[in-house]
């Protein structure tokens, strides 16, 4: 099946946290580009779609933090799309 995204995505395996009314969760990117990212996360989180939430992006000396919208959740991940 062809991939319909407008954006290549990199592929990654990279531990992110993002929070969802406040509350804090752990997953790992499975890919990510300039205009969003898949997170499989590491306890189901019930998502709404469109819900806004916070994800933060660590690397060894930094933190990014970016606001998103969720575009499609299921059980274990889910697809957001990034609010400029």
């Amino acid at each position: 099946m062809a991939d319909k995204r407008k954006i290549e995505r990199t592929i990654c395996n990279r531990q992110v946290s993002f929070s969802v009314d406040g509350k804090a969760y752990e997953g790992t990117i499975e890919n990510i580009s300039n205009e969003g990212t898949l997170i499989l996360m590491n306890t189901p989180v019930q998502l709404q779609q469109d819900k806004e939430i916070s994800i933060t992006i660590t690397s060894a000396d930094q933190g990014d933090m970016k606001k998103a919208r969720v575009i499609w959740a299921d059980e274990g991940a889910f697809g957001a799309e990034f609010l400029v």
